[in-house]
């Protein structure tokens, strides 16, 4: 039975949560914060443009807004940009924005016209009537359909109730400050109340849209990562029937392309904490990549990749170049792609051209040292090196897992990695596991 190692799938992963979902609505929100940003610079700088016209006409000044709104927008205007400086931060790092950022942004943008109208009552230019019934209102319709752009309807339903609720808080406390305000106005209660239903009525709308653009957006990105899937598997399993070629030449065991792929996903696994370049998708890319390691041993000739005995220096020379040759023949295929380069191509690249070379630079075929090797390649040296320690050859019997164990300490430092070392020590047992059941599985 011959054991695929491109047979872990990748994990399924919520679409809600997934990468491609976090950024479609952080650029979402990156635009409805510029936005939002623009209608309050539009608004104070009518303010202050009407104010200085106005007080050049009558030879006064005559700011309808008072100080206290100018405050309220210039206050505004700090926040959202701070929104939109994390959200920029989120985008460039590839996370979350904090859980909490969204709904205090909806509260800020909600209140802000009740803090402009309660300004307003008091300015003896608009007075408590027309303050309540002022254009500002508008600014609560314009925040509840700027919050479609999250994506996320519950906040739009949020949204219509803060500015309900604030809008009526400023009726409360303009008819309290204005005992006669009742009595002025006879209709006004029915105008306050339909004001407010208006806003309830907007944010329904608002909502019914966020969750539109949340299906749509869901679809685009179901259909690409299908797309996406459906390429990738079979990129894959055209990279894995290329690796048997070059194992069936090489080795009598049917599962050793399993091994490498299993040894290599565990000690990655074991190093993800202390290198942050390793994420689950890089161990995926690895499981894959590591079974071309040995690619270029398919143009070598079989005298020397089959002789049963110890080879001449000539012999050896020409077994070195198998590294050269397989990075050679993906580096091929990698420049006849357009565009950006295939993150598993370029992994399998350079573990095909380093993974001989050792820790101290004395390895082939390049003499690189340290973490002048890729990181990948001085993974899938160490899995190799125990594979064929373990593993029956025409010119050797296996080594115990024990004394390959002994013989991989020895070389900490000098031959790998010492971290990678380390990472193999605690995952021995899973090493001595997964030998055993290939072996199993190849005896058949």
């Amino acid at each position: 039975m011959i054991h695929d190692p491109l047979a872990p799938a990748f994990p399924s992963v919520s679409l809600w949560t997934s990468p491609e979902y976090r950024r479609a609505s952080l650029r979402s929100e990156r635009v409805r914060t510029a936005l939002a940003i623009a209608v309050v610079a539009a608004l104070v700088a009518f303010v202050v443009v009407r104010d200085l016209l106005a007080g050049q006409a009558s030879g006064a000044s005559h700011a309808w807004v008072g100080r206290s709104g100018l405050v309220v927008g210039a206050l505004v205007l700090l926040f959202e940009a701070g929104v939109l400086l994390l959200v920029r931060q989120a985008i460039r790092s590839d996370r979350n924005l904090p859980g909490w950022l969204p709904p205090m942004s909806v509260l800020v943008e909600c209140l802000v016209p009740t803090a402009i109208i309660v300004s307003l009552t008091s300015d003896p230019a608009v007075g408590p009537y027309r303050a309540l019934l002022f254009p500002t209102i508008l600014l609560y319709g314009i925040f509840i359909v700027l919050s479609t752009l999250r994506l996320r309807p519950g906040l739009c339903w949020g949204a219509g109730a803060i500015s309900a609720g604030g809008y009526l808080l400023a009726v409360g406390l303009t008819s309290r400050q204005f005992p006669e305000l009742a009595d002025q106005e006879s209709a006004g209660l029915a105008v306050y109340s339909t004001v407010a239903a208006a806003l309830m009525a907007t944010a329904w709308v608002a909502a019914a849209v966020a969750g539109q653009l949340r299906n749509g957006v869901a679809l685009l990105l179901r259909l690409a990562e299908e797309r996406r899937r459906i390429e990738n598997r079979a990129r894959d399993t055209l990279i894995f029937g290329l690796a048997k070629i070059a194992e069936h030449r090489d080795t009598d065991t049917g599962a050793h392309l399993a091994r490498i792929a299993d040894y290599s996903a565990a000690l990655a696994a074991a190093l993800r904490d202390a290198m942050p370049e390793i994420d689950e998708a890089w161990i995926e890319r690895l499981r894959v990549a590591s079974s071309l390691h040995d690619i270029g041993k398919v143009g070598l000739p079989d005298d020397v990749l089959k002789k049963p005995g110890p080879l001449t220096p000539e012999e050896r020379l020409v077994m070195q170049s198998h590294p050269s040759l397989g990075a050679g023949t993906i580096s091929a295929i990698t420049a006849r792609e357009e565009g950006e380069t295939d993150p598993l191509l370029a992994m399998s690249e350079a573990i095909a051209a380093a993974h001989h070379e050792r820790w101290d630079g004395t390895g082939y075929p390049n003499r690189r040292a340290a973490s002048e090797i890729p990181l990948a390649a001085r993974i899938v040296a160490l899995a190799d090196v125990y594979d064929a320690l373990t593993s029956k050859r025409v010119y050797k019997p296996p080594m115990s897992h024990d004394k390959a164990t002994q013989l991989i300490v020895e070389g900490r430092g000098t031959q790998f990695d010492p971290q990678i070392v380390d990472a193999f020590l605690a995952t021995a047992e899973r090493f001595d596991r997964a030998r055993a059941r290939f072996m199993d599985e190849a005896a058949p």
